[in-house]
């Protein structure tokens, strides 16, 4: 066991994804804790929370804005002439998930 979590944890991964800008807003007082792997050195505790993450260029052309309000979620923002088939998440550790589309 790496870790104890008292609270809920959830994974996300984008699949094959490239180095994104990671552009964070709407300061919270919430906290969180990140664990890399089995080196503690790499683990962060008292992490100052966000309302809203966006990565910019995960994808060519394509953006997620990752909003933590009454739980968990995400937009893809796909500009014009981009490929939005080449967006791809891997979930872990979720207890529910919920697809939401949007007109």
């Amino acid at each position: 066991e790496l870790a104890r979590v008292d609270g809920p944890t959830i994974e996300l991964r984008f699949v094959d994804a490239r180095p994104a800008r990671l552009g964070a807003s709407e300061p919270s007082a919430a906290t969180y804790g990140f664990v890399y792997g089995d080196d503690r050195r790499a683990w962060r505790t008292g992490v100052r929370g966000f309302g809203r993450l966006r990565y910019r260029g995960l994808y060519s052309g394509i953006d997620v804005v990752v909003r933590d309000r009454d739980g968990l979620a995400y937009d893809v923002e796909v500009r014009p002439g981009a490929d939005p088939h080449r967006f791809a998440v891997e979930v872990r550790r979720a207890r529910a998930l919920e697809l939401a589309e949007r007109s």
